[in-house]
């Protein structure tokens, strides 16, 4: 009988530590034999399981993958838990510190070249043109900016049988710009061109674009924009173009 008790109390010594262990299980797939002692808001405090009396160790939680307790309970980390941090924003939700949040200004200095083609059962019409612009905007709201455009336009128009015309001509426009996670954008707009020789050619555009950020307040916006001409003309032009521009936030 005292052997069976002294069985069962080395049977319990020697298996109370192996029980009593945390596993953290990192991304890598790697565990780490552990004490958890702390689950924060970005890392995980521990203590080595061979080590218990030594110092206390952190590891960041975006790289564990899951906390395996003693008892047999999981934790599953994922990065959305890790940065959803209390008191502030979730994540792609932006703070009045953002660059697009309302209050902020726009300033976007540009230029694109724009190619267009009309056709007519007895012609074949060509416009290119260049324009250079300075936007203008504000957010309203968040990520929702008004704008104003003014710009120096250049164009040539060609019809097929060797005849070219040219203009030159400040234009402008305004326009309403939508931000999607604070980078992808989209937009309409209207903008107005009037040659020196002709009456005002008048526009409804369309934006896409993104705002690849090089720092904090300053980007570089690649966009397409789609102009749809209003005028009533026999011979309207529909124009796409490639636009490059900076954008500048306050």
């Amino acid at each position: 009988m005292k052997k069976l008790l002294l069985f069962l109390m080395i049977t319990m010594f020697i298996g109370f530590p192996i029980k009593a262990q945390d596993f953290i299980v990192l991304k890598t797939g790697d565990e780490v034999k552990s004490k958890v002692l702390e689950i924060g808001l970005t890392e995980i405090k521990y203590k080595k399981y061979d080590n218990l009396n030594g110092p206390s160790y952190t590891v960041t939680k975006s790289d564990v993958f899951m906390v395996r307790y003693e008892n047999g309970t999981k934790d599953v980390i994922s990065t959305i838990q890790s940065e959803n941090i209390p008191g502030k924003n979730k994540i792609y939700e932006i703070n009045e510190s953002s660059p697009t949040s309302k209050g902020h200004i726009l300033l976007s200095p540009g230029s694109n070249f724009s190619f267009g083609h009309t056709s007519q059962s007895d012609s074949h019409i060509n416009a290119n043109s260049l324009n250079l612009n300075l936007t203008a905007g504000y957010f309203i709201v968040d990520n929702l900016a008004t704008s104003i455009t003014l710009g120096f336009y250049y164009g040539t128009y060609d019809d097929g049988t060797g005849n070219t015309q040219t203009s030159n001509t400040i234009n402008y426009g305004f326009q309403i710009r939508y931000y999607i996670i604070g980078k992808v954008f989209g937009g309409i707009g209207y903008s107005s061109i009037k040659p020196k020789s002709s009456d005002s050619n008048n526009y409804l555009g369309l934006i896409a674009g993104y705002a690849a950020f090089i720092t904090k307040n300053i980007s570089i916006e690649p966009s397409i924009n789609y102009s749809l001409e209003l005028s009533k003309k026999a011979n309207n032009f529909n124009t796409l173009s490639i636009d490059i521009g900076i954008g500048i936030y306050f």
